[in-house]
């Protein structure tokens, strides 16, 4: 009898398998299609990066540091993967040109703490996969799972090539959940307010962004093609997430989607890429950078996106977030929740394992951790939504998100600044509690009031109550009212349309300004330090130093300048 079956070997199944078996389990993973292949869930954030460094060294898995940043998985994971320095967003209006000053952007971390990655996924899963197996777990692939059953001391799984026991069963299989099937978890209403569904594809030929044809340059620093674009209009938004975004890509494909609000863009039974095309032909900018663009695989079509789970975990079973819910691909929070949740649930488990007990009760947090995140993912996808055609409103709106994005990011990596400084494993053990159980740092309670207050403003907007003018000058005011936020932010300037930088000086100055003025929960959380941050970003550069002189210059630059490519 195994101690764990995990269904699924995507990302979250791969990574809770690789710890698992690195901790002494003995882990049988159960895959119903093969590797390499296509997965959503390409981009990320920096507090995935940060996560993913936790991870490594809470449980022993090294490798999955890696993951945290793109020079490290370029040259150690997936070389096919593309570079992510930035979030774009332009809002558009049919039929009209983009105008550059309906653009809004907010950097990535440099060196040693980012950039982030576009994960090229059947790269990145199959290395995973390969990860756990050289671990010690098992793989079995194209196995279909036709019963299980709950009895005694054990679970027993029927399947398309025989039966198999074990203690414990993690379902990391995502929507098409089959431990949800079997349970009957998915509610009938469910709790969401984001109402979307999604046409998305990977191309070819997909052009660099000419935001105009007068050639007007955007009012943002970094270039909007070193990172993930969205182009905005009222009621939806299109991806654009490239693979062949710096200077050592060999994958010529571009991830490109187009995800819209049901409410406003009903489904009226089109073909899939029909619809697409339809769509792109509104807006003369994206009909520009997509104009030579071709199809490499058919078109994803999707009813509703959303979905939840009324239990996450029972006796003897547990599902990975991404088999409990799903809220939309905005703000790129699907990867980051993925390790939040297999960080609490190696936690739970390694306990269960330790007193021979595997009840629900043991994992109330984690069903609690779930909620949450479901609850306030929601309510800050669901405020852009509303804010979606409007470059005002969302100018004002997106730097919430943005504020939250940096606390919850630099709340991790102080984690482990402080963990490889000192060697105290209690820094890496404080990560199972208040407030990283939240993703997007929505436990602290400053981060949540804000993302409260400025989403009423929002819906009262959407309702009609307020003026959209009266609902940015009130977004404004309340983010001018947040002292605790950086200075460097600029989080009040609403003509400017890029937020703090992350290069090396502007960074330093963030610090010893969070140091000296920051609130003293945020201080302790965020700020505390300390040189080991140069100390990192010193062996980065020495790393990058002993692989070229030429890419050791690109790495200086980059830690300095956001322009110029990776």
């Amino acid at each position: 009898m195994r101690d764990v079956v995990v269904l699924g070997s995507g990302l979250g199944g791969s990574t809770l398998a690789a710890v698992l078996a690195r901790q002494g389990l003995d882990v049988l993973v159960l895959e119903a299609g093969s590797h390499p292949r296509f997965a959503v869930g390409e981009s990320v954030v920096p507090e995935f990066g940060a996560r993913a460094r936790i991870l490594a060294k809470l449980y022993g898995v090294d490798e999955l540091a890696y993951l945290s940043n793109f020079q490290w998985l370029r040259h150690r994971v997936s070389g096919s993967s593309g570079v992510k320095r930035n979030f774009t967003f332009l809002t558009h209006e049919a039929g009209e040109e983009h105008r550059a000053a309906a653009t809004s952007q907010f950097e990535a971390m440099t060196y040693p703490l980012g950039p982030d990655t576009h994960l090229y996924r059947p790269e990145v899963d199959t290395w995973l996969n390969s990860l756990a197996v050289r671990y010690g777990a098992d793989y079995r692939e194209r196995v279909e799972v036709r019963g299980i059953e709950f009895a005694g001391d054990r679970v027993t799984l029927q399947t398309s090539r025989g039966t198999e026991q074990a203690k414990f069963v993690v379902d990391a299989t995502g929507f098409r959940s089959v431990l949800a099937e079997r349970e009957g978890l998915r509610p009938a209403e469910l709790p969401h307010q984001t109402d979307t569904r999604s046409i998305f594809t990977h191309m070819v030929g997909v052009g660099g962004l000419v935001p105009s044809r007068r050639g007007d340059p955007l009012p943002v620093p970094s270039p909007p093609d070193q990172g993930t674009l969205h182009h905005l209009f009222h009621g939806g938004w299109f991806w654009v997430i490239p693979f062949d975004n710096h200077l050592a890509a060999t994958n010529p494909l571009c991830s490109v989607g187009v995800t819209l609000d049901r409410r406003v863009h009903p489904d009226d039974g089109r073909d899939g890429e029909v619809e697409f095309r339809e769509i792109v032909g509104r807006f003369p900018t994206v009909a520009r950078q997509l104009e030579r663009a071709r199809a490499v695989r058919g078109f994803v079509k999707t009813g509703r996106v959303q979905y939840a789970s009324t239990r996450v975990a029972g006796d003897r079973w547990c599902l990975l977030p991404h088999a409990a819910f799903f809220v939309d691909a905005l703000f790129s929070a699907g990867n980051t929740l993925t390790l939040a949740g297999i960080q609490e649930v190696t936690r739970v488990l390694l306990q269960a394992f330790a007193e021979d007990r595997f009840t629900a009760t043991a994992f109330a947090d984690y069903q609690q951790g779930i909620h949450d995140n479901l609850q306030l993912l929601d309510r800050v996808v669901h405020g852009a939504y509303l804010c979606m055609g409007s470059a005002e409103l969302f100018n004002a709106y997106f730097r919430v998100w943005a504020v939250c994005n940096f606390h919850a990011s630099a709340a991790a990596v102080r984690a482990h600044l402080r963990f490889a400084a000192t060697g105290d494993r209690g820094f890496l053990e404080a990560t199972h509690d208040h407030p990283f159980r939240r993703v997007l740092g929505l436990q602290q309670p400053r981060l949540r009031e804000l993302v409260d207050a400025a989403y009423a403003i929002v819906l009262e907007r959407h309702r009609g109550a307020l003026r959209e003018e009266a609902a940015v000058d009130r977004l404004f005011e309340l983010l001018r009212q947040q002292s605790w936020i950086p200075p460097q932010f600029h989080i009040a300037e609403r003509k400017r349309r890029h937020l703090a930088s992350f290069t090396a000086f502007p960074l330093t100055a963030l610090i010893l300004w969070g140091k000296r003025h920051a609130p003293p929960e945020i201080r302790a959380a965020c700020y505390d330090v300390g040189p080991v941050f140069y100390w990192e970003l010193t062996k980065s550069l020495a790393r990058e130093a002993g692989r070229s002189a030429a890419q050791f210059g690109r790495v200086v630059m980059n830690a300095h300048f956001t322009r110029g490519r990776a």
